[in-house]
This record gives structure tokens, C-alpha cells and sequence, in this order.
């Protein structure tokens, strides 16, 4: 999780520098909805991957090895009480 936060504190930074000052304001707030857009987008990418490999660990987890036969099953869970 420290690479996720290092990962977008170093995005933001970098892409928050701008390079000409805006002349106007709308020529700033175009800018800065730009850069913050482009933020929440890397925001949500990086998101996804996390969900996606945290979930590959917890499905490689649960998963027990059979035996004789060499193939996975999911384990065993506890009976849910009625």
C-alpha cells in the first residue's frame, strides 16, 4: 500500500508543474481541470489494479490442493447456522 501512496504522490507532483503561466482565468481553470482530471483517471486505474490483485492473493488463498488428483478446489467453509 506505501507503493500505491509513493506511486500517486510522485504523479502529482509531476504533473501538477506548469510550464507557461495561464494569460486568463479561464485559460487556468482549463488548465487545472486538466491536470486534476488526468490525476483522478491514473487515480482510478491504479485503483482497479489493486482490486484486481488483491483479489487474485485472496482467490490463490483460499484454494486447497486435492490429494490425489492434482487439481484445485475452493476450500472448505464453515456451515452457516439457520
Amino acid at each position: 500500500m506505501v507503493g500505491f501512496y509513493l506511486i500517486n504522490l510522485g504523479y502529482v507532483s509531476l504533473s501538477l508543474r506548469i510550464s507557461v503561466a495561464p494569460a486568463t482565468a479561464q485559460a487556468s481553470i482549463e488548465s487545472l481541470s486538466i491536470k486534476i482530471g488526468s490525476v483522478l483517471l491514473v487515480l482510478g486505474v491504479l485503483h482497479l489494479a489493486n482490486v484486481f490483485v488483491f483479489n487474485r492473493m485472496r482467490v490463490s488463498a483460499t484454494k486447497t490442493r486435492l490429494p490425489h488428483s492434482g487439481a484445485w478446489q475452493p476450500a472448505a467453509t464453515p456451515a452457516q447456522p439457520a
